[in-house]
């Protein structure tokens, strides 16, 4: 109660300091942070169980930086093995049932009458119970993936009971289980934590590993220990974990803001976790706090103005900003006087504390000093095409259109564009590809988009005549490709992107190749796996067939592989001479079959 009277307090200071901006969109917001933690106090950690019956370690905690999203959930070890039980963690009923190639994989919703729902997430199979409806969905649609919704009642579960095995279907980089508690009404998720942190055990406090200095939007500056005026600074802390001395910390002047790369640490285990709450305090004031106990999934994108991206982008570390971009619309923040912006603007020693916090009550406590210095301030560049967030953007040339939509961007962006014709351009990711393009770099891929921008590129060399058959891709930093939805229209690619970047037009007139099946057999099963791979667009759909029946094959993008349980009685299959048929076709409509006889026997 202790934590949620501090919560509360800090809610309704900030709404205090904040008078400036619209008073009933930051009362309701208050509103409802008060009430999602009413609600968690409401109820009893004892009474939802945990979801497995093995030692609880976690390898993922709740509210983690993630690429473009924040993790929703907790990801329980399951000793690095798949089908471990998975229990119900309280009674309700099973609201949900879904199998996807990517994502959760197989996934369980259900839903407990004291308003939560509980999801678990990459199955390697459901309950006896919950498989056999699955199944007759996918017979009956023919299709893997299916998305089941269910009514009250209609699929009861009590506390403890089995719903599935754990897994590694879907996204999942290992044997795991996703786990999540959910507000039903808003579909928001929630710290499992909150309830879990008796039976979860943590006794180690956060670590702060390094320090960010920002000046903000040409209104800062700062003065590096080498004599380098700049507009940001990362100081990595020393081996005690101590901010690095004075002399190493830059001078400042104007309007800044600070970040940190911090961790939490659980025990038992070697990963690293995020943290809870973060508090910063100027000259012994709050000024800033960030506390991530819940979010909406239709904010958990804004992820991007909260982290240092170009840092996320450049060297895969994660720098938390503490202070708003101005289109950054995360409800995590009780405290942000003035956006968490410092004005220096005297010539005087600025004292800084930051309080790091997990949820189980674990602190860490880093304090610092930065010396207020008068610096010129740099000159803005008066020649750059600006992009405003709060206006639709467009942007022209003969070969290319962009339009951005309002709130594209969290901050004022100096749009840049640059294009490369086909026979300069160099990069080996494309060595083995026909370009139909030249290479368009629209800006950088260190800076974040938030909203799909429509794009239309020419194709310069447009030679094929099954038009389907262009399809644009991204270049990653890896030099890999990553294809991009889109479709032809009187010789312009149009679609939408995500992401800044370089891209350019391929075509694809290979179909997907299809390897010699494999039968494995033993006392338990009786399996059979193809394996199928498109190298240019990517595989769209299949279809396989045994006798002429539709059969359940279950596709793995990572490993390419197609695998149907033989032991199924839908399958009738007979001792000897059946014919096995496949069907696959890539994105850009390129078609392979084959067919092969085998004996069950």
């Amino acid at each position: 109660m202790k934590r949620l009277a501090l919560l509360v307090l800090s809610a309704c200071v900030a709404f205090i300091l904040n008078a400036q901006k619209d008073k009933a969109d930051l009362l309701e917001q208050a509103v409802l942070f008060v009430q999602s933690h009413r609600l968690q106090d409401s109820i009893s950690p004892s009474y939802f169980d945990l979801p497995l019956r093995i030692s609880p370690y976690l390898s993922a905690n709740f509210g983690e930086l993630r690429e473009d999203h924040f993790h929703s959930g907790l990801d329980f070890k399951t000793q690095g093995v798949i089908n471990k039980p998975v229990y119900a963690i309280a009674p309700g009923f099973v609201s949900r049932a879904s199998v996807r190639v990517k994502g959760f994989g197989k996934a369980v919703y259900l839903d407990h009458p004291n308003g939560y729902t509980s999801v678990y997430g990459h199955l390697e199979s459901f309950s006896p119970r919950l498989d056999s409806i699955v199944k007759a969905a996918q017979y009956a649609a023919e299709s893997y993936e299916q998305n089941l919704l269910f009514s009250d009642e209609q699929i009861p579960v009590e506390r403890g009971e089995l719903i599935g095995y754990s897994g590694n279907t879907g996204s999942s980089g290992g044997p795991h289980l996703h786990f999540e508690i959910r507000q039903t009404e808003s579909e928001d998720p929630v710290d499992p934590m909150f309830w879990y942190k008796d039976r979860i055990k943590d006794t180690s406090p956060p670590k702060m590993l390094a320090l960010a200095i920002y000046a903000i939007d040409g209104q800062g500056i700062l003065l590096n220990h080498g004599g380098r005026l700049s507009a940001k600074e990362i100081i990595q802390l020393g081996q005690g974990g101590t901010v690095a001395p004075d002399s190493k910390l830059p001078l400042v002047w104007g309007k800044i803001g600070l970040g940190i790369k911090a961790y939490n640490y659980m025990n038992g285990t070697n990963n690293l976790y995020g943290l809870s709450r973060i508090r910063l305090f100027l000259d012994g004031e709050e000024i800033f706090q960030q506390d991530i106990g819940r979010f909406s999934f239709e904010e958990s994108r804004y992820l991007n103005a909260l982290v240092d991206y170009e840092e996320w982008v450049q060297n895969r570390s994660w720098i938390m900003k503490s202070f708003v971009e101005p289109f950054n619309k995360l409800d995590i923040y009780p405290v942000k006087i003035n956006n968490g912006h410092i004005d220096v603007n005297q010539e005087r020693e600025y004292d800084f504390t930051y309080e790091l916090y997990d949820i189980s009550g674990n602190k860490a406590e880093y304090r610092f000093q930065l010396q207020g210095k008068q610096l010129p301030f740099p000159q803005e560049d008066t020649t750059a095409l600006f992009f405003y967030p709060a206006y639709k953007n467009t942007y022209t040339s003969k070969d290319i259109y962009l339009e951005f939509p309002v709130a594209s961007f969290y901050n004022k962006l100096a749009f840049e564009y640059d294009y490369t014709p086909p026979k300069n351009v160099k990069n080996p990711g494309l060595r083995n590809h026909r370009l139909y393009t030249g290479v368009h770099k629209i800006h950088h891929p260190t800076v974040p988009l938030h909203k799909a921008a429509f794009i239309r590129i020419k194709i310069n060399d447009d030679i094929l005549s099954e038009k389907n058959r262009y399809y644009l891709v991204r270049i990653l930093s890896n030099n890999k490709i990553e294809y991009i939805e889109a479709t032809y229209t009187e010789g312009f690619m149009e679609g939408e992107i995500l992401n800044f970047g370089n891209y350019v037009v391929l075509g694809d007139s290979l179909p997907p190749k299809i390897f010699h099946p494999q039968l494995e057999k033993n006392q338990n099963n009786t399996l059979i796996r193809i394996l199928v791979r498109d190298d240019e667009s990517g595989l769209d759909t299949y279809r396989c067939t045994i006798n002429a029946k539709w059969v359940l094959f279950e596709y793995d993008y990572k490993t390419n592989t197609l695998t149907a349980d033989l032991r199924d009685e839908r399958i009738g299959l007979l001792p000897v001479g059946n014919l096995l048929q496949i069907y696959v076709k890539d994105k850009c409509g390129n078609e392979n079959y084959r067919e092969w006889m085998f004996n069950a026997e």
